[in-house]
């Protein structure tokens, strides 16, 4: 630079604080299903929340947490007594933003418990992210983003009842890799993955579908595109085959769309 030309002092800019939401964590016995339904339902602030499964045997815990200073607060708590003392007697570790159970919640989560237990995730407006990784679920998942650029990842896990994850409006990311769908075992269950309107991107390889019902992919409004993690063997599909609506780039980066 000529030394002649204007010289610019920076101005040091206010830090920004991002908000980070809370979740209200929420029990209710539905005993028209019946069902054990835990919810995790987020606010309008962004959301970052975490499911993850460790150890094995005996050793197995699960945990739920928030991460950017997020913390639990309490939800619609409908279920009797003993069976909230019987959860709250799983519980392993708390905290306000990470709630640790054992191997006797991870059993009946997985399908052990006398009646199913399912899982809705609502994580609300804001720019939220939802990680769940190598955790069994034997009832019903259901995962709503919300509206906001939000982030979804699901590795590693096995899906026994039925899925669905609505990303919702806004510029979204879903990575699913390596996911079991369908207990084999009947009847089937069905999967769901809603992008949204807006200009998304879906990476997924690895997974397999166990004689699901309908497996519905859809791009929704937008510049959407798929994206097969390269290196990845092909998604496994027995006696189905996927719906694919509403992409427009599908990247060949590994064989097959389908496996089929």
């Amino acid at each position: 630079m000529k030394c002649e030309s204007p010289k610019f002092q920076a101005e040091q800019l206010e830090e920004r604080v991002l908000l980070a939401g809370n979740v209200a964590l929420g029990i209710v016995l539905n005993a028209g299903g019946p069902s054990l339904d835990i919810s995790l339902t987020g606010d309008a602030d962004d959301n970052s929340l975490a499911v993850t499964t460790t150890g094995t045997g005996a050793g197995t815990q699960i945990t739920v947490s928030l991460e950017d200073g997020g913390t639990f607060v309490p939800g619609v708590i409908a279920a009797p007594a003993p069976v909230l003392a019987a959860i709250a007697a799983t519980v392993d570790a708390f905290s306000p933003s990470s709630i640790t159970f054992n191997a006797t919640f991870a059993n009946a989560l997985a399908g052990g418990a006398a009646i199913p237990l399912n899982v809705d995730i609502d994580l609300g407006a804001g720019n939220d992210t939802v990680a769940v990784t190598d955790t069994t679920f034997g009832g019903d998942v259901s995962v709503d983003t919300g509206t906001g650029n939000d982030t979804g990842v699901l590795v590693g896990n096995q899906f026994n009842g039925d899925v669905m994850v609505d990303m919702d409006g806004g510029n979204d990311l879903l990575h699913a890799t390596f996911n079991v769908f369908g207990d084999n075992a009947g009847p089937f269950e069905n999967l769901t993955f809603d992008m949204g309107a807006g200009n998304d991107l879906l990476e997924y390889g690895g997974n397999v579908f166990l004689n699901t019902g309908v497996v519905l992919v859809d791009g929704g409004d937008g510049h959407d595109r798929q994206d097969w993690i390269h290196g990845t063997p092909d998604d496994q599909y027995v006696n189905t085959s996927p719906l694919l609506p509403g992409w427009e780039v599908f990247d060949h980066a590994d064989d097959s769309p389908t496996g089929v």
